[in-house]
């Protein structure tokens, strides 16, 4: 009895049937176990469910790794009583067939599809960290496959789960390879900013275009430049940037602004922000100039203290209230030239009076001796043209921002692959921008929001704390 074929036919008919039948309960318990361990919606946990259960196909469907010919190989290699002719025909629907009903273990049909092995994966509302583990090497991203199968992959993935994108990580973390599964555009929608933190640790501005936030440092011996239209949403982004430097004892935030918007509020701190309220009887354009002034001969002060203590330069552990990391704020940098050369002719000064180039040398100064002494500048603009900084000048920003602007030229003043993003950034909804810096390249970013407001509140509370 136990060796009727057709008793046998009939347990394999009911096995699969059962199978069928339990799959779907399993999944749902998986993905209600899923949502509440981690705490994200139902959807992101069935989505996440559906790539770790169906990892093995999303991977042989795609071929990702391998080519056609090395599979079939390796898998003849693994069972040298198929034929070719088998190997077509079945084997690989009756190995997935199995895994399907739950019959085959998971690490059996990736060895039998030689796939890379998922060794794990973990959830967030935003998106899933897998990593994978190769049977060869696995040390590098190239062990998971070339370009063209990653693409396959994650075309795969998406169609499969619905994720928005893969990332392949380029980075490895030990002998795995990290994947990133989004399962929307991070740069839609928005993110209000964290409030200040009185510690060192750099502010956070933003989301790049890989989920992942965009932190800038202060005490980064490096100055920035930004650039944006108006309502690009620059001044918003300069909001959560400032306003995160509030109640640090060991910043100073000083700087020319013709506004009085972006550093009034710092006036109160009694530090070096010169803003047209502070000029007094003197014209506006000069007080700049004798503000500027000063912390050209605080940056020289203390480049002479460097040579008498035997160092070249200050580090992030050096700054304190005494001796503060300063960020020089040049707000609408074209906008002081052209103000302060308009001056010049309304005051009629002679060429040796005139603030406007003085104003334009200092902060030449500022940006090629600042960044060993403690000086980052932060130096922004509609458009950061030609006549407003020279290629010497702008060689010594590490880090970039442009939002929108509305040619390849504009781009062009910050960015190398200019005609490539010229359409892209001219299509930037405000808060959205492109940002570089030293070992990210270049990425699409969108910076959190700050209202003016908030702003305001962040900068007061902080100034009233360390009256």
């Amino acid at each position: 009895m136990t060796d009727s074929t057709l008793l046998h036919g009939v347990l394999w008919v009911g096995w699969l049937i059962g199978g069928a039948v339990a799959l779907p309960m399993r999944q749902l318990l998986r993905v209600l176990f899923v949502g509440r361990r981690s705490g994200v919606s139902f959807g992101v946990a069935r989505a996440s469910v559906q790539v770790t259960t169906l990892w093995p196909y999303i991977s042989w469907r795609s071929g990702h790794g391998q080519s056609e010919d090395e599979v079939r190989k390796a898998r003849l290699e693994r069972n040298p009583n198929l034929t070719e002719e088998d190997d077509h025909s079945w084997s690989d629907l009756a190995r997935w067939s199995l895994y399907v009903v739950g019959l085959l273990p998971r690490h059996r049909t990736e060895r039998f599809f030689d796939v890379p092995r998922l060794v794990s994966a973990s959830a967030t509302a935003a998106g899933m960290t897998l990593r994978v583990r190769r049977a060869k090497a696995g040390t590098t991203a190239e062990d998971v496959g070339s370009i063209e199968s990653v693409q396959r992959f994650a075309q795969t993935l998406r169609e499969v789960t619905g994720a928005w994108s893969l990332l392949l990580r380029s980075e490895v973390d030990g002998p795995y390879t990290v994947l990133r599964v989004l399962w929307s555009d991070p740069l839609q929608g928005s993110r209000t900013s964290v409030e200040p933190s009185a510690d060192q640790s750099p502010v956070r501005i933003g989301v790049d275009e890989f989920g992942s936030d965009v932190w800038w440092d202060p005490f980064e011996a490096t100055h920035t430049a930004v650039q944006g239209m108006t309502r690009s949403g620059k001044s918003v982004q300069e909001y959560t940037r400032l306003s995160g430097l509030a109640g640090r004892t060991a910043v100073e935030v000083c700087g020319l602004d013709p506004t009085g918007v972006l550093l009034g509020p710092f006036v109160a701190a009694g530090g070096r922000a010169a803003v047209p309220a502070t000029a007094g009887e003197s014209p506006t354009f000069a007080h700049f100039l004798d503000v500027l002034n000063s912390i050209v001969s605080e940056m020289d002060r203390r480049t002479m203290q460097l040579a008498a203590n035997g160092i070249d330069k200050l580090g992030p552990g050096d700054f304190s209230a005494e001796l503060p990391c300063m960020v020089v704020v040049l707000e609408e940098w074209p906008g002081i030239i052209r103000a302060a050369a308009a001056e010049d002719v309304t005051k009629e000064r002679k060429s040796a009076e005139r603030v406007g180039p003085k104003i334009e040398a200092g902060v030449a100064r500022l940006l090629a001796e600042g960044a060993k002494s403690g000086v980052r500048v932060l130096l922004l603009g509609q458009r950061l043209s030609a006549k407003s900084l020279d290629t010497d000048s702008r060689s010594n920003f590490g880090v970039r921002h442009t939002l929108r602007v509305d040619n390849a030229d504009a781009v062009g003043m910050l960015h190398d692959h200019a005609s490539e993003w010229a359409p892209i950034v001219a299509a930037f909804e405000p808060g959205q921008g492109l940002i570089e810096r030293p070992g990210m390249g270049q990425r699409r970013y969108r910076a959190d929001f700050t209202s003016y407001d908030t702003y305001l509140r962040r900068v007061k509370e902080s100034v009233a704390e360390h009256a």
